[in-house]
């Protein structure tokens, strides 16, 4: 299981920016039971 700035580094080392947007949706996905969509990610 990853921790937030596990994360974080795993994503600097790949030249990613960790913006708050993919943390965001990375805990999202992380806590998911169900694949999401695209649109769901975009609703409020």
């Amino acid at each position: 299981m990853f921790v937030r700035a596990e994360l974080k580094k795993q994503l600097i080392d790949a030249g990613i920016r960790p913006s708050v947007q993919r943390l965001a949706i990375y805990e999202y996905v992380k806590n998911s039971r169900m694949h999401p969509t695209a649109e769901r990610f975009m609703r409020p």
